[in-house]
Order: C-alpha cells, then sequence, then structure tokens
C-alpha cells in the first residue's frame, strides 16, 4: 500500500530476511543423469523400410487391436478404415521423422488373407 495512504506515513515493505525458509540451499551438486525416454516400441517397420520394400497388415489382426463400441458392420468400410489408418502412421512417421521425404502407398488385398500392402515409394 505504498503511496495510497500518504497521511499516515505508510512505510515500504521490508524486504524479508536472506534465507529464511525451510529449504538450504547448496552447491556443487551434481545432477543425476535422466534415462532417454524410451516411449512406446512401433507398430509398424517404417523406419528400417527402404524403397520398395513393403508390409502387410492383415485385417483380423487390427481389428483386435483397435477395438470400439461402435463396430463397423460392413467389410469395405472395415478396410477402407484400415487403409486410411496405415497411410494415415506412414505420412506422420514421413513428417516427424524424414521431414516429408519419404512417400507410401497402400493397396488392398484380399487373397489368400484379407488385408493392406504398404510399401515406400520414395
Amino acid at each position: 500500500m505504498l503511496g495510497r495512504n500518504k497521511k499516515e506515513g505508510a512505510k515500504a515493505p521490508s524486504p524479508l530476511p536472506v534465507n529464511r525458509t525451510a529449504y538450504k540451499l547448496e552447491k556443487n551438486i551434481k545432477m543425476p543423469v535422466l534415462r532417454k525416454a524410451l516411449g512406446r516400441e512401433p507398430i509398424y517397420p517404417f523406419s528400417i523400410m527402404k524403397v520398395g520394400h513393403s508390409f502387410f497388415v492383415d485385417l483380423e489382426t487390427w481389428k483386435k487391436r483397435n477395438t470400439r463400441k461402435s463396430k463397423d458392420k460392413s467389410y469395405a468400410r472395415r478396410i477402407d478404415r484400415l487403409q486410411g489408418s496405415l497411410i494415415q502412421s506412414a505420412r506422420t512417421y514421413s513428417i516427424r521423422n524424414k521431414q516429408g521425404k519419404w512417400k507410401f502407398t497402400s493397396r488392398q488385398q484380399s487373397t489368400p488373407v484379407v488385408g493392406v500392402r504398404i510399401w515406400r515409394i520414395e
């Protein structure tokens, strides 16, 4: 309230005394080395792919890992969701790790197992 109550002669608040806390200050203590955050393991092998390499994800395995409350009833919708999920994962990997330089493409396959194959093309 400095300056508001000039009639009563308000004084500036006094500074707190040095080291009047519950914590003791210490010098020259080495910081422990932290382990690098590992995160989760990659699901798809984008990092080891070379141009021309591909991998296949079957629909049944993908459905088990990506369960939803609202089940897709049509086969076409399920396979489209799988393909969209894979290509989006590939784009995200490329943008985050390769500055968008890697390109991928995907195709649906129905024989002998239903699923999607994804290729690295650049």
